[in-house]
């Protein structure tokens, strides 16, 4: 019997070898992961804390269910296909699909992270074992903000859709080969996962950074009398496609019909001070509550960022200035972010620092605009770490505008009276932000042929992606 089992073993990991299939098995081992904790979550929880609206969803057949899903999404809001997705998933036999859907978006975002940003010298599986755990790098628990199947089908399948495109983005802007099929599948994917005002804003702009480092190559080129270089026309377009998709999603989702009524609904029910603020009234209070939240109250993510920006300086430069200006970044999230609770028992006052946003009732106590300068000058540090890591290169460009507009797709929550209706929800898109830079410094230092460092980074990746993941299922 033994030689039995270890015989069908044996063929079972020469199979798995010569169809390169273990790097699957890892996703398939992650997405089953997902399926035990949201079937508990059903047992303890239940499946969302959102009601169904104004139609009884098991009575209703499925298409009036879609019916009333397009039409009640579209008076709401632009991500009006996720109200419809939400609605039958909810509808397919009392919602039994919803959670594989969900735990199958978790584990698309780690595959498509893994393939955009492949850590340089990896073996495929380690890569695929690392982008799961990068994943994890963000408060699991804002999920249930306002129900664990309406938030997760606005932020979670967007974030496996636009990653999905992005695969295509990058193909395009590198001039690598897509195959025939893979334009309408990565334009399908950028549309659905652009159907969202944070990600349509997000993906504008850094399409626009692409379109104008591509014309800047070719005016440089051109002035340099450089013609060698193939020009891959396909692919030049297939990235103005993308640029021009993205673009007609920002503005729809600024001019949508819905806005001001929805705006003035939350107003009343949300923010009745909203009326009283000024335009940069708003930015600011987008600014505090959005540097508050990830400095102070979920600095896991930007702390392990800081962190990893802090050893690949280490590693590439030699230099004092630049190792501090590394460290700095560093010692901020350490004595406002982990070690608060450390700090503030030597230093009381620490706590005033981040504890409340400036209002009209303390805009005269210098307090809260120290809390400002501190979040500017954090900023500032890792704009300035990102170019000493990628220098003169696309990448520092990229990263750059990556960082600095995924705070911007919650800084502009200043504008909406939902910044307190919808929670820290928001911040969803920027977590996954920072987890894309912190992933592709792990290929840096990967590439620097650092072990140590290396290493040391991919535990620190590994180590908080389990407790964040601990984390949920203690909740649960």
């Amino acid at each position: 019997m033994a030689n039995k089992i270890n015989a069908l073993t044996g063929r079972a990991g020469k199979f798995i070898k010569e169809h390169q299939l273990a790097p699957y098995l890892v996703y398939a081992v992650f997405f089953i992961l997902f399926m035990f904790i949201y079937r508990f979550m059903f047992l303890n929880i239940g499946d969302d804390a959102v009601a169904g609206g104004h139609i009884d969803i098991e009575n209703s057949s499925m298409r009036e269910v879609i019916s009333f899903a397009y039409s009640h999404g579209r008076e709401i809001f632009c991500r009006y296909w996720y109200t419809v997705i939400c609605y039958v998933l909810r509808k397919i036999h009392g919602g039994i699909l919803w959670r594989p859907v969900i735990g199958g978006s978790y584990v698309v975002s780690a595959f498509a992270l893994g393939k955009l940003f492949p850590i340089s010298g990896e073996t495929p599986v380690k890569n695929a074992v690392i982008s799961c755990f990068a994943i994890l790098l963000f408060p699991l628990l804002t999920m249930g903000e306002a129900g664990w199947l309406s938030t997760s089908v606005v932020y979670v399948l967007p974030l496996a859709f636009v990653l999905c495109g992005a695969i295509g983005l990058k193909k395009c802007f590198l001039g690598q080969r897509i195959r025939w099929y893979g334009y309408p599948f990565y334009l399908f994917c950028m549309y659905m996962g652009t159907c969202h005002e944070q990600t349509s804003t997000l993906f504008f702009g850094l399409t626009l950074v692409m379109i104008c480092w591509k014309i800047l190559q070719i005016i440089l080129r051109k002035k340099n009398k450089q013609t060698s270089e193939a020009i891959s026309v396909p692919s030049d377009v297939f990235l103005i496609l993308n640029f021009l998709l993205c673009t007609f999603q920002c503005f729809r989702a600024v001019t949508w019909p819905s806005n001001t009524e929805r705006l003035s609904s939350e107003i009343r029910l949300w923010f009745v001070e909203y009326l009283s603020l000024e335009p940069y009234d708003k930015l600011y209070l987008g600014f505090q509550d959005t540097m508050k939240y990830i400095i102070t109250r979920q600095p896991m993510t930007l702390t392990i960022l800081t962190v990893l920006i802090c050893m690949t300086v280490f590693v590439m430069y030699r230099d004092t200035f630049y190792r501090i200006l590394a460290v700095i970044p560093a010692g901020i999230m350490l004595v406002f972010g982990f070690g608060s609770s450390f700090f503030e028992t030597w230093f009381p006052d620490l706590d005033y620092l981040f504890g409340e946003n400036v209002g009209i009732r303390n805009f005269i106590n210098i307090r809260q605009y120290m809390s400002t300068i501190i979040a500017l000058f954090l900023i500032f540090l890792i704009m300035i770490d990102i170019y000493l890591i990628f220098r003169q290169t696309f990448g520092s460009l990229f990263f750059a505008a990556l960082f600095f507009g995924g705070l911007c797709t919650r800084f502009i929550m200043g504008f909406s009276a939902s910044l307190y209706a919808s929670l820290y929800r928001t911040a969803f898109f920027l977590f996954m932000t920072m987890i894309v830079i912190i992933f592709r410094l792990l290929s840096e230092l990967r590439m620097r042929s650092h072990d140590k460092a290396y290493k040391a980074a991919v535990g620190i990746v590994v180590f908080f992606g389990t407790l964040s993941l601990l984390d949920l299922i203690l909740h649960i």
